[in-house]
């Protein structure tokens, strides 16, 4: 993935590398593109998203991944939430992109709530019991300058224009 960019490289890298689990050969494949300016993600020859400039190229690959990943996730009940264990209970903070979970959510951290995601809360359906999706935090520049804390964390490579990841 990236070609002869490296900022495509560093996306690539980046991105949901806590999801590889086995060995072998991944069950999707994308490759990252910039062509002429514009850079584009394509699975078998196929553009699923295009645009010119690299945060929202940066948004839209993410979110494609989330797809993908979700998608081999098939016996989970899957919300859009950010979730937190605290007490033996997990925490739901449901809402709509750009609501404030994962806001909420690193605010029950620096509580002493454990963290399992900030985008796709994952439920065992026969016991109700919410799993982590493992990815990285991507955490808006607001949200950083709430909690500095966290941005010890924050990935050196991992930042672009309004925010950063989080591992």
């Amino acid at each position: 993935m990236g070609g002869e960019d490296p900022r495509l490289d560093q996306v690539a890298r980046g991105l949901y590398r806590g999801t590889w689990v086995g060995s072998g050969l991944p069950q999707a494949h994308f490759e990252l593109e910039n062509r002429n300016g514009r850079f584009a993600m394509v699975q078998d020859g196929v553009d699923l998203c295009s645009c010119e400039d690299l945060p929202t190229f940066f948004s839209q690959v993410e979110w494609n991944l989330t797809e993908a990943a979700m998608a081999g996730l098939g016996h989970y009940l899957q919300i859009h939430a950010a979730a937190a264990v605290s007490a033996g209970a997990a925490l739901l903070m449901i809402g709509p992109p750009d609501s404030g979970k994962t806001t909420l959510v690193i605010g029950f951290a620096s509580l002493g709530a454990h963290l399992l995601t900030d985008e796709i809360a994952l439920i065992e359906p026969a016991t109700l019991r919410v799993h982590p999706f493992p990815h990285d935090f991507i955490v808006h520049r607001g949200t950083a300058e709430e909690f500095p804390e966290a941005g010890k964390y924050s990935l050196p490579f991992a930042r672009f224009d309004g925010y950063s990841f989080v591992p």
